[in-house]
């Protein structure tokens, strides 16, 4: 089917199911033909606060991430806390406060493992 292999938010019932058209945005004459109801949120992290030494790193953070290949930059002066939102967003360091929500679901970074794609420019 020639959708399911254009899509990259797809779900395994998609090989099956044509998404039907539907609107699903408050333009009324935009249609979206997608199960899963148009792009999803794939990762969100909710008032992320990690701290080193008694010293605040990162506080209150909320960031979201939909599905479908999104690319965001990460943009401040060194040792700002950059680097730690993406290790606490993947799963390499725990919150000191805060969650994160994997597809809607709080993360379970020993089942499920997200890929972060660092590039340093």
């Amino acid at each position: 089917m020639s959708i399911f292999s254009r899509c990259n938010q797809r779900l395994e019932s998609c090989r099956e199911t044509i998404p039907s058209l539907k609107n699903l945005s408050k333009d009324k004459n935009r249609l979206i033909a997608c199960n899963r109801g148009g792009i999803v949120q794939f990762i969100k992290g909710n008032k992320i606060t990690k701290s080193y030494n008694g010293k605040n790193i990162i506080r209150n953070i909320d960031i979201q991430l939909m599905a479908g290949g999104e690319t965001i930059s990460l943009i401040g002066e060194s040792g700002i806390g950059k680097t730690t939102l993406l290790k606490v967003i993947g799963g390499f360091l725990d919150p000191d406060y805060g969650e994160i929500l994997f597809e809607g679901k709080k993360a379970d970074f020993k089942k499920n493992f997200i890929k972060v794609n660092m590039d340093y420019k």
